[in-house]
């Protein structure tokens, strides 16, 4: 099943399967929550069905929903900063757990697992940098003029 994530698709099959085995399955129902923001990030998550809502907190809406395949938690486990945004299950969701320990010894035994893990998180990084828009920056003066003001004369 795992050939089916983009993720891991350059992985070949036994180092999928060494991904798989690192993993532990979490079931979620609608509105459990995965993480909550502040949390610790000791653990990074590989949604296999379901959907998520990344919110934080007080913002009604969601910054983000996450479907099969895509990672969760990457930001704070990564940085090793508490968790930025709280994530909830928005339909009954399965997700996989990788916990830092697993992560450890996984990226020691495969490092190819690392490769994907980077490759995956630099394609979401290009996909929300072009939806992203331009900062408009003030319009430049044109014109400078100076007024006399009081009075004495204006200087040459």
């Amino acid at each position: 099943m795992l050939e089916d994530f983009a993720l891991l698709r350059t992985l070949s099959s036994e180092q999928r399967q060494k991904t798989f085995d690192a993993m532990v399955r979490q079931d979620l129902v609608r509105g459990q929550m995965l993480v909550a923001q502040g949390g610790p990030s000791n653990a990074l998550f590989l949604v296999l069905h379901g959907a998520l809502a990344v919110r934080r907190a007080g913002d009604l809406e969601p910054i983000a929903e996450l479907r099969a395949g895509e990672l969760v938690g990457e930001i704070g486990f990564f940085a090793d900063i508490p968790r930025t945004a709280d994530v909830i299950a928005i339909r009954d969701t399965s997700v996989l757990v990788l916990t830092r320990a697993a992560y450890e010894k996984l990226a020691a035994e495969a490092p190819a697992v690392v490769e994907a893990l980077l490759a995956a998180l630099a394609r979401r990084f290009a996909r929300e940098t072009a939806r992203l828009t331009p900062v408009r920056s003030p319009p430049k003066a044109r014109t400078v003029a100076l007024i006399g003001g009081g009075s004495e004369p204006l200087p040459d």
